[in-house]
């Protein structure tokens, strides 16, 4: 391990455990910072506390992959048998179609790179011992993937399947190590950040994406937003990008892992602006390409899959960079530019037709972030299991008395994130998405230097972000 990692490794322990409360701003900053959380040991600490879950609610059963739900017995000896499926389904309190069924046991089954690669991507020795045990261990893990969706499904019936959501429940899965803290984790993700792709189509998730991806790449660079307009290739190749956080795309367990370091750490935004930052990032490969739609859809579509490890943190600074440029609450006033400037006239006009009809406001990628993006502070696990253990009451910390002094003290990162447009600790304010450069609606400053109340300073940040956003686009003009 090198010196940089050890270094930031005592950082996020530090952060976790140093003061009976955790400072989330500063454990934001270390997981969108190089390396992400570094590995799945610290990630299994720190996803449940971005999200705003109680880990300890769900101890002790980390290796039980066999018990879950009574899913793995001795009338089950693989998932694809349907009595194993429909046993589970009997236990659910929603009724999710025979259809949806199969598409999850088909999408499960036929999707191994979560559980054949090593947390560094690499496939496992190939020997038939070795291909055995892991077959067995694989056919277990699938099984639980397919019990965790299914329970996710059952406890919202708003929520639809779509294939990919496989992808990042075996990510969360394999990273967790418990199924019932994963899927209580999936129940915080499954609202803001993945709502529009599991609502009953994709129309939300469409809309979003028409909305923003042009109009942020005619701002980061003319001359791509042109090129790709020539070739009349529309937003769509990012779709499973969006529905997948990439990991469809990259088939790297770490690196898919590292994504999710960010994406949790952020207003539900990112992956679009993730998607722009990656595109700017092969300008020169996009441009040389033959400007003829399915050249260009096909060199577009390909882009996560040639990206090399070390290239996600540049990626991830870049978009948080574009973000503090262009906020959210910016995003209807370009789009609206955009809208003007090259759909007059036009037959299709799509992002007229958003800001026209107000759609953007249901948008769930559009809206405020969730409130556990933007919550300062939770109690750190060893005093809530002290807590538990002795009745001792949590009172108000010194580190809470001087909320919001988030400082990164990794040395290594300060330079890179300085010539990004970032001070220390502001990189995490800015991929919140709720301070800019202009209009941005910087309340999170005054959340993190006032020491009010948690909720009455969100309750009055989203009512300024919501007047900002019907200031912006209410009409757009036209």
């Amino acid at each position: 391990m090198s010196t940089s990692s050890t270094s930031k490794r005592h950082e996020i322990l530090k952060c976790l455990r140093s003061s009976s409360s955790v400072s989330l701003w500063r454990l934001r900053e270390l997981a969108l910072t190089k390396g992400g959380l570094l590995d799945s040991n610290l990630r299994k600490l720190a996803w449940p506390k971005l999200l705003g879950v109680r880990r300890l609610d769900y101890e002790g059963i980390e290796e039980d992959w066999v018990n879950f739900y009574g899913l793995y017995n001795s009338e089950i000896q693989r998932f694809g048998e349907e009595k194993g499926v429909k046993s589970f389904y009997t236990k659910t309190s929603y009724p999710l179609s025979e259809s949806t069924i199969s598409q999850i046991k088909r999408d499960v089954t036929r999707s191994l790179w979560h559980f054949r690669t090593s947390q560094s991507g690499e496939e496992k020795k190939d020997t038939p011992s070795n291909r055995k045990k892991q077959d067995q261990k694989t056919r277990k893990k699938q099984t639980i993937v397919g019990g965790i969706i299914l329970d996710v499904l059952s406890s919202n019936p708003s929520l639809h399947y779509y294939q990919g959501f496989h992808d990042i429940v075996s990510i969360f899965l394999i990273t967790l190590q418990n199924p019932e803290l994963t899927g209580a984790c999936l129940g915080r993700v499954t609202g803001r950040h993945l709502g529009d792709a599991m609502g009953r189509d994709f129309g939300g998730l469409i809309e979003g994406m028409m909305f923003c991806v042009m109009p942020l790449i005619e701002v980061v660079d003319k001359k791509i937003a042109e090129f790709i307009r020539r070739s009349e290739v529309e937003p769509f190749f990012l779709l499973s990008w969006l529905i997948t956080w990439f990991s469809h795309d990259i088939k790297n367990l770490e690196t898919a892992s590292r994504l999710v370091d960010a994406f949790i750490s952020s207003h539900q935004l990112l992956p679009i602006y993730v998607s722009v930052a990656l595109i700017k990032s092969r300008r020169d490969v996009i441009l040389n390409t033959e400007c003829e739609f399915a050249m260009v859809h096909g060199r577009l579509s390909g882009i996560p899959g040639e990206v090399g490890e070390e290239e996600w943190d540049d990626i991830l600074i870049e978009a948080v960079r574009v973000m503090k440029r262009v906020p959210p609450s910016g995003l209807s006033k370009i789009a609206g530019g955009y809208a003007r400037k090259y759909e007059r006239g036009k037959e299709k006009r799509p992002i007229t037709k958003i800001l026209g009809e107000g759609g953007w406001k249901e948008v769930g990628l559009l809206k405020p972030p969730p409130e556990w993006v933007v919550t300062s502070e939770l109690p750190a696990d060893w005093f809530l299991l002290k807590e538990r253990n002795t009745g001792v009451k949590r009172g108000r910390s010194k580190g809470a008395r001087k909320r919001g002094k988030v400082k990164l003290e990794i040395e290594e990162d300060g330079g890179k994130l300085r010539r990004g447009g970032f001070n220390k600790g502001d990189l995490a304010r800015s991929a919140s998405g709720l301070s800019g450069d202009k209009g941005g609606g910087d309340w999170v400053g005054g959340f993190l230097k006032g020491g009010g109340l948690i909720v009455g300073l969100i309750a009055v940040g989203w009512a300024i972000y919501y007047q900002q956003i019907e200031m912006i686009g209410g009409g757009g003009g036209f």
